[in-house]
C-alpha cells in the first residue's frame, strides 16, 4: 500500500501550531490550556501518554483481529510513515520555534508519534473506521492547534488544546 496523497497535502498545508494560545477552535468541544507550565504539565502526563497509546493499541488490534494478513505488512508500513513523519519533523520544529513552544522535545516526540499514528490509520483506513479520538487530533493539529492532554474517561473525554 502507498501512503494517501491527500492526507500527505493535507498534512503538508496544515500551518503547524499557528494558533497555539488561541481559543478560535470551534469544531467540538475542548479545554483550553494557556498556562505554559499546565501545557508542560498535561503533555508529559501518564493519562495523555496512556490514552495516545490505548488509541493506538486498539487501531493495531482491530487490524489484527480483522485483517491478519494487512497486519504482518504494519512493520513495514510503519518505516514508510516514519519516513514521512521525519520529512514533516522540520515543519513541525519551525512552527514550534515561531510560537516558543520547547518543554526540551517532549513537545516534539509527542507530535511525531501522534502524527505518525494518524498517517497509519488514514493508511489502513479501508480496513478500519477511525475512532472519533483520531478525528478529532488531526481536527486539533489541522486548525494550528496542538493537543497536548485529555480529560475523562477513554470513551467520554475531551482534548486539552493550545
Amino acid at each position: 500500500m502507498e501512503l494517501k496523497q491527500d492526507f500527505i497535502e493535507r498534512v503538508t498545508n496544515c500551518n503547524w501550531f499557528e494558533n497555539c494560545g488561541d481559543q478560535n477552535f470551534d469544531k467540538f468541544e475542548v479545554i483550553f490550556l494557556k498556562d505554559r507550565m499546565e501545557i508542560s504539565e498535561s503533555i508529559q502526563s501518564y493519562k495523555w501518554e496512556n490514552i495516545c497509546l490505548d488509541k493506538k493499541g486498539d487501531f493495531s488490534s482491530a487490524i489484527l483481529l480483522n485483517y491478519e494478513e494487512q497486519y504482518s505488512l504494519i512493520g513495514e508500513e510503519c518505516e514508510k510513515v516514519q519516513k514521512e513523519v521525519l520529512a514533516f519533523s522540520k515543519r513541525f520544529t519551525a512552527g514550534l520555534k515561531k510560537k516558543e513552544i520547547r518543554f526540551g522535545g517532549i513537545v516534539l516526540s509527542d507530535v511525531k508519534f501522534n502524527v505518525g499514528t494518524l498517517f497509519l490509520v488514514n493508511h489502513y483506513s479501508e480496513y478500519y473506521i477511525p475512532d472519533v479520538f483520531f478525528e478529532q487530533m488531526l481536527e486539533i493539529y489541522l486548525s494550528g492547534h496542538l493537543p497536548c492532554g485529555w480529560s475523562g474517561g477513554q470513551k467520554n473525554g475531551i482534548f486539552k488544546v493550545y
